[in-house]
């Protein structure tokens, strides 16, 4: 128990006293996204997501804890935030097309082996690039209390969809900054405050890692 304790206050940058204090704990209670911390850090997407063309997604099922038009109009922010950062277009795909990126808000065991735990626990999870049967899909759990807001009520939607389309894009978590958009934990910031470098920087620090 020690050494876990250790190892995630490391991980975090927490003051490493080995013992569930009251920092630790917080942060333990804080709602999260469901990946792994520990996965590569990042995936070369210059193999996987064509820069030279535009992506598409959808808004998959008929469930939303709004109304349809403006989740979809979130989903367009967040892929945005991305986009004038890494050399990507994206837009909605038509009704009958198929699809780079598949969102959905879903419900407890779905299927895919990370099931959605209920309000306050695991808010949503994506997967990476190379994942052979959920590239491009983010799902966001139904039973939280999402919110359009930038305030301390609820869940803002749109920055859980932003780091969940940043796995998409092949990055893993940053548990070092605290402050950072790919930090596991949920934290509110304002969407300016998001990538506040371009995000060719982000990948350029991750060149020993890349994976083709």
């Amino acid at each position: 128990m020690a050494s876990m304790l250790e190892s995630f206050q490391i991980a975090f940058a927490l003051n490493v006293t080995k013992k569930l204090d009251a920092a630790t704990e917080k942060l333990m209670r804080t709602p999260r996204c469901s990946l792994s911390d520990y996965p590569p850090a990042f995936t070369d997407r210059r193999t996987l997501w064509p820069e030279d063309q535009t992506l598409t997604w959808k808004l998959n099922g008929n469930r939303s804890p709004f109304i349809n038009t403006k989740t979809r109009k979130y989903i367009q922010q967040a892929f945005d935030d991305w986009a004038s950062h890494a050399e990507l277009n994206f837009r909605e795909a038509t009704e009958n097309a198929k699809a780079d990126f598949n969102l959905a808000f879903l419900s407890g065991d779905h299927g895919d082996g990370f099931p959605l735990e209920g309000p306050g626990l695991t808010l949503a999870h994506a997967f990476y690039p190379r994942d052979p049967d959920y590239r491009g899909e983010a799902h966001f759990d139904l039973s939280e209390e999402w919110s359009d807001k930038y305030d301390e009520v609820g869940i803002n939607f749109r920055l859980v969809a932003s780091h969940e389309i940043g796995h998409n894009l092949g990055l893993g978590h940053n548990t070092h900054e605290s402050s950072a958009l790919m930090n596991p934990f949920y934290q509110l910031f304002e969407p300016s405050d998001m990538l506040p470098r371009p995000l060719s920087t982000v990948f350029l620090r991750f060149t020993s890692h890349l994976h083709t």
